[in-house]
């Protein structure tokens, strides 16, 4: 049986991949990505001729092993594609999930034998927009930040906000925790709604938006991005952006209806049973 040309990275791999991991904002620092990979050196492969991948379980309790980042030529991605399915495979995984692609590359990742799953919507927004944003905002019902004792709570709002593909567990919001700012906004019979967010290297990210599906068209969606757009700005993000699905009609116009503008471009996810 050939090798496969995807090989573990080694600790000079991992020095060597550094600025270019660094770039993703997938880790907060070098010690994060050299801690992953000590922990579990099969989620970093790399090629003699540089190519490299970084995979990771897409939540605890699914198969799916997810790509969440590939470098490589666009003439050695269904190569790549077929040595990960190999690793996810070999690692108990039902599924290997693409990276965001943008739709021109799909062909690239078809032929490698994924089908489309989710076409992702971007959208984008000047981060000073949040001073004009306008909206009642319930009396009854109050925003702070989050703090690790609200993770039960926001995991149950997951649980009823979100299908099943897109639901954190709670070891996925305790990540989370760890580079990005939660904040929570908390009715009389409890927490009804949370943001994750980030910001870094002049650019910020809207990680997640969660509405308890009784609280929706009360005000507390645009209270919470307001919240979000503000706290990225004084970290000094000059941009917002974020992806949601683009069946995801309900969520789109209450970004567009606080100024953000959807790219023109659609980016997909593609999946294949491994």
């Amino acid at each position: 049986m050939a090798q496969s040309y995807l090989q573990p990275a080694s600790e000079r791999d991992i020095q060597r991949m550094w600025p270019a991991v660094n770039s993703t904002h997938l880790f907060e620092e070098s010690g994060d990505f050299r801690r992953m990979w000590e922990v579990a050196p099969w989620r970093v492969r790399v090629s003699a001729a540089g190519d490299a991948a970084i995979l990771r379980p897409w939540r605890a309790d699914h198969d799916v092993l997810a790509v969440t980042a590939l470098w490589c030529p666009e003439s050695h991605v269904p190569r790549a594609i077929g040595d990960l399915a190999a690793v996810a495979r070999n690692q108990g995984f039902g599924h290997l999930l693409s990276p965001l692609v943008m739709q021109d590359s799909a062909k690239l990742y078809t032929r490698a034998g994924m089908v489309e799953h989710e076409s992702i919507v971007t959208l984008r927004m000047d981060s000073r927009g949040a001073d004009g944003m306008r909206g009642a905002f319930p009396e009854s019902v109050t925003l702070r930040s989050a703090t690790p004792d609200d993770i039960p709570a926001m995991h149950a709002l997951d649980e009823v906000s979100f299908d099943e593909f897109w639901r954190y567990g709670t070891q996925e919001l305790s990540d989370y925790f760890v580079s990005d700012r939660a904040a929570v906004a908390s009715g009389p019979e409890g927490l009804i709604g949370y943001t994750l967010c980030t910001a870094k290297s002049g650019i910020g990210t809207l990680g997640r938006l969660a509405i308890h599906p009784s609280a929706r068209r009360t005000g507390v969606g645009t209270a919470l991005l307001r919240d979000a757009i503000g706290y990225m700005a004084r970290q000094g993000a000059e941009m917002v952006s974020l992806c949601t699905q683009e069946d995801n009609h309900a969520s789109r116009a209450l970004y567009a209806g606080i100024g953000m503008r959807e790219l023109p471009d659609r980016l997909l996810l593609l999946i294949m049973e491994t």
